[in-house]
């Protein structure tokens, strides 16, 4: 998220949330909305869990929200993670 607002759609954004990927995919469905959130606020979590992402979407989705064209980003660069992006 802070490399695509400092670079927008770049290599190193693409870089950055790929690696932001492999440690917790949950995030971008949550920030997606392809997953609900829970009723409840997890009371720990282990890196990587479902339960981390919930976590960083409290702390994080606004700024995802008010940063020009990032869930859109989003939601292209992961489309595209199947493809030969």
């Amino acid at each position: 998220m802070v490399e695509f607002r400092r670079s927008g759609d770049s290599a190193a954004s693409r870089e950055r949330l790929e690696e932001a990927i492999e440690v917790n995919s949950f995030i971008s469905d949550l920030l997606l909305e392809l997953e609900d959130l829970p009723d409840d606020s997890p009371g720990g979590y282990t890196i990587g869990s479902f339960e981390e992402a919930v976590i960083y979407y409290v702390d994080a989705e606004v700024a995802w929200r008010e940063t020009p064209g990032a869930l859109d980003w989003l939601e292209e660069r992961i489309s595209d993670d199947g493809e030969d992006s």
